[in-house]
């Protein structure tokens, strides 16, 4: 009987969670960075503390346990064996701020957590292998709004289905908490990218390189497609 029961409870746990659910490499935008409070104070609602908030933006559930979060000024590595289900969302934040913001959902405390610049700064999210699976690099301009970006309010991404199209994709959050963490962005709505990346200059770092500026990030995969670029007199250049 009690082989019974362990078999059934086998059979419950593998509907839960497919076989390699948990342990296949994750692709890029399957977690996205879609909440941060880079500049907590003068609080509005929330702890008086930094916190990034990920969305699994995947069909499928991840353990999060070393993953990684880097800012300017450090690297933090998720250290326990959280599962962040398909949808789902979860607060990465300080340690001594875990407990304040798991009254609002899920909250992870890390060690290292990368402090946030108010003004400007780049976040890049890892998975265990080391690949970029999502990466935002924010500036105080994203909040649209000269009283929120004083202090005490969130950056919310609007369309999580469009995770890289930059400062056109986030505002201040509309919440009157001062932001959502933990649950679903109080400005998110559709928000199609429809116009393609447009070059606004170029200029030469060396005798073999020059350095093309565009006005939104480009899709990393494509960008490196040397066949995409043309040079007047010299074509297509050895790599990009």
């Amino acid at each position: 009987m009690l082989c019974l029961k362990h078999l059934l409870l086998s059979a419950c746990l593998l509907c839960l969670y497919p076989v390699g659910s948990l342990s296949q490499p994750a692709n890029r935008f399957d977690i996205i960075i879609d909440e941060l409070l880079p500049d907590p104070s003068p609080a509005i609602g929330l702890p008086n503390s930094e916190f990034i908030e990920l969305k699994n933006n995947s069909d499928t559930a991840f353990s999060l346990r070393n993953w990684q979060l880097s800012g300017g000024s450090s690297t933090a590595t998720i250290n326990n064996d959280f599962v962040l289900e398909a949808g789902a969302y979860v607060i990465i934040c300080p340690n001594a701020a875990a407990s304040q913001y798991s009254r609002f959902g899920n909250a992870i405390g890390v060690s290292g957590f990368p402090s946030l610049n108010n003004d400007r700064d780049v976040l890049m999210l890892y998975s265990p292998e080391g690949k970029v699976i999502h990466a935002v690099e924010y500036s105080v301009n994203w909040y649209q709004n000269d009283i929120k970006s004083a202090g005490g309010w969130s950056l919310e991404m609007i369309d999580a289905h469009n995770p890289c199209s930059g400062s056109g994709n986030w505002k201040a959050s509309n919440d009157p908490g001062g932001g959502t963490p933990g649950k679903r962005n109080s400005v998110e709505g559709i928000n199609i990218d429809d116009l393609p990346p447009a070059l606004i200059r170029t200029y030469t770092v060396d005798s073999t390189t020059i350095v093309a500026v565009f006005d939104e990030p480009l899709d990393s995969n494509t960008a490196a497609v040397v066949s995409n670029y043309h040079l007047n007199i010299i074509g297509q250049p050895v790599s990009a």
